[in-house]
C-alpha cells in the first residue's frame, strides 16, 4: 500500500514452538550468527527477494587461529585471535553460494575481550567470477 509517499508492506507467519529453530530477518541474519553456538544448525529467515520464511542451514567448522590486524577502541592492534568458522547457506531454489564467516570466539564468560565479532566474510559473486572477503578494520567496544 502506498500511503503518504511511503511503501508498507506487512508479512506475517506463525512462529514455531520447537526451541531448535530461530526466527530472524535477512537484515539481522549476520548479527544472529555472532550469538549462535554449535547446536543451532538452523535459522528460519525472512527473506525479502522471495517474500517468505527461507531456512538457512548453519555449519560449524573446527576453531582455529590467525593473525588480524585491525583499529579497536581508536589504537592500532594486531593479535592472532581464536575464531570460529561458521558457513551458511539457503534451503531451496535459487538460493545462492555459500557464505563463510569467521567469528572471534568467547574469550571470557564475564568479560568477552572480542564481543564474538565478525573478523571476516567471504562471499561468492554471480557466474564464478570470485569472491569477495570483507575484512575487519575498525572495531569501537564502548
Amino acid at each position: 500500500a502506498l500511503t503518504g509517499g511511503k511503501t508498507e508492506r506487512t508479512f506475517s507467519f506463525d512462529a514455531s514452538a520447537k526451541n531448535d529453530v530461530l526466527y530472524v530477518d535477512n537484515e539481522h541474519l549476520y548479527f544472529a550468527l555472532r550469538c549462535l553456538n554449535d547446536y543451532n544448525t538452523s535459522l528460519l529467515c525472512y527473506s525479502d527477494a522471495h517474500r517468505a520464511v527461507k531456512t538457512v542451514e548453519v555449519s560449524f567448522g573446527s576453531s582455529a587461529s590467525e593473525k588480524f590486524t585491525f583499529v579497536k577502541n581508536g589504537v592500532p592492534y594486531s593479535q592472532t585471535l581464536d575464531y570460529t568458522p561458521i558457513s551458511i547457506s539457503y534451503e531451496g531454489k535459487n538460493s545462492g553460494a555459500i557464505q563463510n564467516f569467521h567469528i572471534a570466539k568467547k574469550t571470557n564468560i564475564t568479560k568477552n575481550e572480542n564481543r564474538n565479532v565478525i573478523l571476516k566474510f567471504n562471499t561468492s559473486i554471480s557466474y564464478g567470477i570470485g569472491h569477495i572477503i570483507y575484512t575487519l578494520t575498525e572495531a569501537n567496544f564502548a
